[in-house]
């Protein structure tokens, strides 16, 4: 399968990309998805690709993005399909995406469609990561405090 030369320049990024050059490919990425420039599966794959490299930076993206990030996930949020449910997981995990987090919350309380296999992989992130998931950093800060 040929895949696209765009998703090739997020695919080999380097593991770690310096804080402003991330924004602006988070910003790129939300305004070609905004502008319908991009699927949602492309956008998916964008913003999981770019989420791995924020978690390397260990700080929080920046506020604004996030917001927009989160909008936008929030909105992609589909119960229907294992994939797309794995990488919003994981985006919104690694993103610290309260407000998508919530919508997925309320999908497991919701959960009369769900595919059993789906359900629980939305029932065991929400163990382990726990309600609140803004900071993902609070773990690794609490224990370096600790040290």
């Amino acid at each position: 399968m040929k895949k696209n030369i765009e998703m090739e320049k997020y695919y080999n990024l380097p593991d770690r990309v310096e804080k402003v050059e991330l924004k602006s490919l988070f910003e790129d990425a939300l305004n070609k998805y905004d502008g319908g420039e991009v699927a949602k599966l492309d956008f998916l794959e964008i913003i999981s690709e770019l989420a791995d490299r924020q978690v390397m930076s260990y700080e929080i993206l920046d506020e604004n993005i996030k917001n927009r990030v989160d909008r936008a996930i929030s909105d992609i949020w589909n119960v229907n399909n294992y994939d797309e449910v794995d990488d919003i997981l994981s985006i919104a995990v690694n993103l610290g995406l309260q407000g998508c987090y919530e919508k997925i919350k309320e999908s497991a309380v919701l959960c009369e469609d769900i595919d059993k296999n789906i359900l629980k992989e939305i029932r065991e992130t929400i163990k382990e990561s726990g309600d609140d998931i803004s900071n993902p950093y609070i773990k690794l800060e609490m224990e370096f405090k600790r040290k």
